[in-house]
Parts: structure tokens; sequence; C-alpha cells
């Protein structure tokens, strides 16, 4: 169940990162990736929190995209 739901998170980056800020997107999944590849467990409370950072990066970025 837990590797379904970071899964889903890094799905849903990708997938909302991708259409509004591509190079930013791309950035912040290959650096999550590469933490999550060498940590020793993604359940540890501060990759949650990254991993909650990087959403609210990412979304920041395409809502101040988004105005004019």
């Amino acid at each position: 169940m837990g590797a379904l739901l970071a899964a889903g998170l890094l799905l849903w980056l990708g997938w909302h990162g991708a259409a509004l800020h591509a190079p930013a997107a791309a950035g912040l999944l290959t650096s999550g990736g590469v933490v999550g590849m060498l940590s020793y467990g993604v359940w540890q409370a501060w990759w949650i929190g990254v991993l909650l950072l990087l959403a609210v990066g990412l979304t920041a970025l395409a809502r101040l995209r988004a105005t004019p």
C-alpha cells in the first residue's frame, strides 16, 4: 500500500510538472529519485517531508507561471 501511495505521488508530480513546467519537473524528479535510491527507507519522516516540499514547490511554480 505504501509503495502505491509513493508511486502515486511521484506520478502526480511528473504529470502535473511536465504539463506546466517541464525543466523544473525533470530536475525535481531526478533529484528526488537519486535521494530515494540512496536512502535507507522511503517512509522516513524527512523523506516524506522532502516529497511534500517538492509537490508544493512544483505547484507554486505552476501557479506563478499561470499568472500574467
